[in-house]
């Protein structure tokens, strides 16, 4: 049985030259640095409560499935970002029949 050609330097995928790691590792510096500043402040916001509130000023009105697509975040943690941001009166919800 032959063995396969051991990969070549070129043939490697370096994570520091991959754009779309380097991009991820930003981002979340970013988020971490951003998230600083919003919990230092008396009644802060969650991240999926600001990533929430963000595409809303956006995108309103919207379903919870169609703020789930656009912020990646699990419907989970989308209904109970909303649930909490409509008790603090930033939200208004309205139960929609297709999306429960």
């Amino acid at each position: 049985m032959r063995r396969p050609p051991k990969p070549s330097h070129e043939d490697i995928l370096w994570l520091q030259d991959y754009l779309p790691y380097r991009m991820a590792v930003v981002a979340a510096r970013m988020l971490r640095d951003a998230s600083r500043v919003y919990k230092s402040r008396r009644n802060p916001l969650t991240t999926p409560q600001w990533r929430s509130l963000g595409i809303l000023a956006n995108h309103e009105p919207l379903t919870a499935t169609e703020l789930c697509r656009i912020s990646m975040l699990d419907k989970v943690a989308i209904s109970r970002a909303l649930a909490q941001l409509q008790r603090r009166g930033f939200v208004t919800r309205q139960r929609i029949d297709n999306d429960r």
